[in-house]
C-alpha cells in the first residue's frame, strides 16, 4: 500500500477517510509553486538565479538571495519585491547569512512586498534569504 492509497479497512463513506481526503486536498490548494521575486535596480539576484518564495500551508518561505554589488557596509538597500499576494500583514525582520561568516545582515520584508537588506559593519559578497519565512495572510 502506498502513502497515497486508501487503507483497505476504510470505505469511501468512512468519516476518517473523508477527513483524510479533505486534509490532503486542502494541502494541495495551499501549497503553491515557487514564484520569482523581482529585482529592484541596480541590485541583482545572487548568481543570476532569482530569489523565490513559496506558500506552504499558512506560511511563506523564501529561497536564494541577492548579490551585494552596489552596496556598502552599514547601509540600507531596497533590493527586491515579492510576488503579488505574498506580502506579510506587517513588517518582518530576519537575521540573514552571507558569503562571509562575519558579514551578517538584517532582512526586512515589508507589508507592501518590498525586500530590504540592511548590511552590517562587514559587507559580504551576497546575502541568502533561505531562513526567511512569515505567516500567510
Amino acid at each position: 500500500m502506498s502513502l497515497s492509497s486508501k487503507p483497505p479497512t476504510l470505505s469511501d463513506n468512512d468519516p476518517l477517510y473523508q477527513y483524510a481526503e479533505y486534509t490532503r486536498k486542502m494541502a494541495e490548494l495551499v501549497n503553491g509553486p515557487w514564484m520569482d521575486c523581482t529585482e529592484i535596480y541596480p541590485y541583482k539576484f545572487q548568481s543570476g538565479k532569482p530569489c523565490q518564495v513559496r506558500r506552504e500551508g499558512m506560511r511563506w518561505y523564501a529561497s536564494w538571495g541577492f548579490s551585494s554589488a552596489g552596496m556598502a557596509a552599514g547601509g540600507s538597500y531596497l533590493v527586491g519585491k515579492l510576488p503579488d499576494g505574498a506580502a506579510p500583514s506587517d513588517y518582518r525582520y530576519f537575521q540573514i547569512g552571507s558569503s562571509n561568516p562575519g558579514a551578517s545582515a538584517l532582512c526586512v520584508i515589508r507589508s507592501n512586498g518590498d525586500i530590504e537588506i540592511r548590511t552590517g559593519t562587514v559587507l559580504g559578497n551576497y546575502y541568502i534569504l533561505d531562513a526567511v519565512h512569515w505567516p500567510a495572510r
